[in-house]
């Protein structure tokens, strides 16, 4: 929250004091941040000290379709920033904390965080890109898996299962019955209930079949 003192000076044509802009660059692999301040003297900013360097900040911009982007443009005297970005590793990863103070108060007033996406530099000047990490904007996953990222697998899943969706009926050919079950050993297997009858009562030779020999009722001779 600003103060009414701030929002004054900002708003009031040769105001009385004078707003700063400070910046603290920091990276996860440095202990010693960069501390810069605009102004022309060395400041100290709560407990840390802010040496004098000449920058000029371009705000965010909004463009449709690109996530917004600052740029930073500062001063290359002497080597002390190149050789901590090259500590850095072209600061890959490192965040710019920028804060803006009133002169005579020492105090932070506004602040914000963003981004190191991109630094390059020459004899002249170092200039940074500022931005933020658009994590809102990544994908949940990876990859994901759907028949036009994988057809094979979904081929072969639509093969196993048959065609899913639009409905109607799938004619599926039924199973082979199973064989029949082997006889036991020892058993005469299905010909026990319809195999041959006895040929003393149901043969040729029995009571309803024709009779070849003579017997003692029809007259017949012993011999």
């Amino acid at each position: 929250m600003t103060t009414a003192r701030f929002r004054r000076t900002l708003s009031t044509l040769g105001a009385d004091d004078v707003v700063l802009a400070a910046l603290e660059i920091r990276h996860p692999a440095i202990t010693d941040p960069v501390r810069v301040v605009s102004h022309t003297t060395p400041i100290t900013i709560g407990r840390h000290r802010y040496d004098a360097l000449g920058f000029m900040l371009r705000l965010a911009d909004d463009v449709e379709g690109r996530a917004p982007s600052a740029e930073l443009v500062l001063d290359n005297v002497g080597r002390d920033l190149t050789q901590w970005i090259e500590r850095a590793g072209g600061a890959a990863g490192a965040t710019c904390r920028v804060m803006l103070v009133l002169a005579a108060r020492r105090a932070i007033e506004w602040e914000a965080v963003l981004d190191v996406l991109h630094v390059r530099y020459d004899d002249e000047r170092v200039t940074v890109t500022l931005g933020y990490d658009p994590l809102l904007d990544r994908d949940a996953v990876a990859v994901r898996y759907d028949p036009e990222t994988a057809p094979g697998l979904f081929g072969a899943a639509t093969a196993a299962n048959g065609p899913t969706g639009g409905g109607g009926d799938v004619d599926v050919d039924p199973p082979p019955p199973p064989p029949p079950p082997s006889p036991a050993p020892g058993s005469l297997g299905p010909s026990d209930d319809q195999g041959e009858s006895d040929h003393g009562d149901d043969g040729p030779d029995g009571p309803d079949g024709p009779e070849d020999s003579a017997s003692p009722d029809d007259g017949g001779i012993d011999v």
